[in-house]
């Protein structure tokens, strides 16, 4: 069996609580990245035997950002040329997101073939892949939990900025 790991983030909501008192644990299994709160094993959650000691990590920090920009510098050339004076025209975006917590804490596990085989016989897993809609579908597409990162104090900060748009002469 050959899976593909998916990474997403849970919706912001009040609802969503983590474990052991939210819906979303080791081994749930969703349908849909974007409604995680609604496992369709939620009351057959095969048990997960040899899970990974938790990871957690104090004062976590990181920066994500991208930049594009649109540089006319060889068109402005071909115009200096034309036209005698320089012109030279840029602008970029760029945008920043800051994620702090004050903690970060990793529960995972190595779900085996037998796990999987197992955590899908759940009675509302087959009922849901015997849905006619699910029959005649060339892929049907499952996500079993095998990893949280549950964060306790966050900060997010988002940033976006524009460059100027620059003319010599």
């Amino acid at each position: 069996m050959s899976f593909t790991k998916t990474y997403f983030l849970c919706p912001t909501s009040e609802l969503i609580h983590p474990p052991p008192a939210g819906p979303l644990c080791l081994g749930s299994i969703i349908r849909s990245t974007s409604t995680p709160q609604f496992p369709l094993n939620g009351t057959n959650i095969v048990p997960v035997a040899s899970a990974n000691l938790p990871v957690v990590e104090a004062n976590w920090k990181k920066t994500i950002s991208t930049e594009t920009g649109l540089g006319l510098g060889v068109y402005a050339q071909f115009l200096q040329i034309a036209t005698g004076p320089k012109v030279d025209a840029e602008c970029s975006s760029r945008t920043a997101n800051t994620f702090a917590f004050d903690t970060v804490t990793t529960v995972s596990f190595e779900p085996t073939p037998e796990y999987v085989v197992e955590a899908v016989k759940a009675p509302a897993v087959q009922a849901y892949l015997r849905e006619p809609k699910q029959r005649f579908t060339p892929v049907v597409s499952l996500f079993l939990v095998t990893g949280m990162k549950l964060v306790k104090g966050a900060k997010i900060k988002y940033s976006a900025s524009k460059g100027p748009l620059d003319q010599k002469e």
